[in-house]
């Protein structure tokens, strides 16, 4: 309420950032992007554009699943997360 409150009032100016679309390559960690095969195809882009445009970035895509793979195929999921995270600490200690 106390931000509506004041957004009403119009207390100050919100400055937006530049689109984050347009900073990807300023990611500077480890990025796994995972993805159902069944999920919506704009965020099946999304994943595949995240992908391939960080540099350094894994995409998991996991078959039979929708929006929530980690709850649909948790096996699964949690492997993709393993090798990902073994991958990580392989390359921190070469």
């Amino acid at each position: 309420m106390i931000a509506l409150k004041n957004e009403a009032r119009e207390l100050g100016e919100e400055q937006r950032p530049e689109p984050a679309i347009d900073r990807l390559d300023e990611i500077q960690v480890p990025l796994l992007a995972v993805i159902g095969d069944l999920d919506d195809p704009d965020l099946v882009a999304a994943s595949e554009f995240l992908a391939n445009n960080v540099t350094g970035a894994e995409l998991a895509t996991i078959p039979g699943t929708a929006h929530l793979p980690n709850m649909e195929q948790p096996e699964v999921f949690n492997q993709h997360l393993q090798e990902f995270l073994n991958g990580m600490f392989r390359q921190g200690s070469s």
